[in-house]
C-alpha cells in the first residue's frame, strides 16, 4: 500500500517547527528541509509564510493526487522544460547569496586569497543548486558549478563591484537553462534522509563555529575591537566570573550534603521573594522579633523621621520606607500565622477522626 501523508499533521508541523522545515522532513522533501533549517525558515521566515499557501500542492505530490498528476502530466508533454518560476530565480540567487557570505565569514582571516576563490563559487553552486532541484524541477549541479567559477573569473577581470550577486546570477541563469522536469522521486529511507540532514547541519554549524571562533569582533566602550574569543577569555578569567563559579560550588556542596529540598528552602530565604528580611533590616529587628517588637521599633523610626520634626533632605523618603517596611512585615507576618492556624486545624481534625 502507498504510504500517504496528512495535510494536517503538515499543517501542525509547519506551525509548531516550520522554522526548522519539520513539515518539509516529513513531506521527504530533505534539500528543503535543509533550506529552511539552516536560513532560519527559509531566508528568516519567507519561506515559511509562502509554505502556508503552498503546502496543499506538496501534499498533493508526494501522495500522487490524481488530479494533480494529470495536471502535471499535461504540464511535462506540452513542454520540454519546466516553466520559469520567478519566486524560484529569486530564491536561488538568495540563497546562493547567503550561503556565499556564510563561508567567507568563516574563512580565518590571513588565509590565501585563492581560498575565497575556491570556496566562494562553491557555495554559490550549492545554494542555486538545493533551491533548483526542489520538488518537480531536477538539474545538474555541475553546470552550476562550473557557471559559478567562470563567472567568478570573468567578474575578478572585469572588476564588478557586486561580484557576489553577479556569479549567484550567471550560475542560476546557466542551471535553469539546463533544467529538466523531475518525474520520478527517489524515495529514501528516513535514516538516510535523517544522516544528509545531520551533515548538513554540522556542516552549517563548522562554519559558524569558525566565524565566531576566527573572525567575530566585538567593540569595546573606548571604540577598539578585539575577537569575540578573547572577550569570552577574559571574561571567564575575570574576578566575577571565578567568584561565580565560587559561589556555584558551594551551592553544589550543599545540594549534596542537605539534599534538595532543604537546598531549595535556604535559596528561597536568602533570595527574600517576599521582602520580609528586607523589612527587618529597615525597621533594625532580627527575623524572629516578635509583633510587638515590631510595634515598638516601628513607633520609635516613625516619630524620629516625621517629616514635621525631622529636617534632611531624605527625611520624607526614609519615612515612606519605614512605612512600607512595616507594612510589608506585618502582611507576611499574618499570611504566616493564618497558614499556620490552618495546618493546626487540620492536625487536630485529623486526630480527632483517628479517635
Amino acid at each position: 500500500k502507498m504510504e500517504t501523508k496528512s495535510l494536517c499533521i503538515a499543517y501542525i508541523l509547519w506551525l509548531l517547527f516550520g522554522a526548522f522545515g519539520a513539515h518539509h522532513f516529513y513531506l521527504r522533501r530533505t534539500s528543503q528541509c535543509f533550506l529552511w533549517w539552516s536560513t532560519v525558515g527559509g531566508l528568516f521566515f519567507i519561506g515559511w509564510i509562502r509554505d502556508l499557501f503552498r503546502l496543499p500542492e506538496y501534499v498533493a505530490d508526494f501522495n500522487e493526487d490524481p488530479d494533480y498528476i494529470e495536471k502535471l502530466g499535461i504540464d511535462m508533454k506540452r513542454l520540454e522544460r519546466p516553466k520559469i518560476s520567478i519566486s524560484r530565480i529569486i530564491g536561488q540567487v538568495s540563497f546562493a547569496l547567503f550561503y556565499t557570505g556564510l563561508i567567507e565569514m568563516a574563512i580565518p582571516d590571513g588565509f590565501p586569497s585563492y581560498v575565497h576563490v575556491i570556496l566562494a563559487p562553491l557555495a554559490s553552486a550549492f545554494g542555486v543548486y538545493l533551491v533548483g532541484t526542489v520538488g518537480r524541477q531536477t538539474g545538474s549541479f555541475m553546470y552550476s558549478l562550473l557557471s559559478a567559477y567562470f563567472g567568478e573569473i570573468v567578474a575578478r577581470l572585469m572588476e564588478f563591484e557586486a561580484r557576489r550577486f553577479w556569479v549567484a546570477v550567471f550560475s542560476t541563469a546557466v542551471f535553469n537553462w539546463y533544467r529538466q522536469h523531475r518525474r520520478h522521486y527517489e524515495h529514501r529511507s528516513f535514516c538516510r534522509r535523517l544522516f544528509m540532514l545531520m551533515l548538513g547541519m554540522a556542516l552549517v554549524w563548522g562554519l559558524v563555529c569558525s566565524y565566531l571562533y576566527f573572525n567575530c569582533e566585538v567593540t569595546t566602550e573606548d571604540g577598539e575591537k578585539i575577537k569575540l574569543r578573547d572577550a569570552i577569555m577574559n571574561v571567564v578569567n575575570s574576578p566575577a566570573w571565578q567568584e561565580f563559579w565560587e559561589a556555584m560550588g558551594i551551592v553544589w556542596q550543599r545540594l549534596r550534603e542537605q539534599g534538595f529540598y532543604e537546598s531549595y528552602k535556604k535559596v528561597v530565604e536568602l533570595a527574600d521573594f517576599e521582602g520580609e528580611q528586607r523589612a527587618s533590616e529597615v525597621l533594625g529587628v532580627s527575623k524572629d522579633a516578635s509583633d510587638e517588637e515590631i510595634k515598638k521599633a516601628y513607633k520609635k523610626l516613625v516619630l524620629k523621621y516625621h517629616p514635621d520634626k525631622a529636617k534632611g533632605e531624605d527625611t520624607q523618603d526614609k519615612f515612606i520606607q519605614i512605612q512600607e517596611a512595616y507594612e510589608r512585615l506585618m502582611k507576611v507576618r499574618s499570611r504566616k500565622g493564618r497558614k499556620s492556624r490552618e495546618t493546626t486545624d487540620t492536625f487536630t481534625d485529623d486526630n480527632v477522626r483517628y479517635e
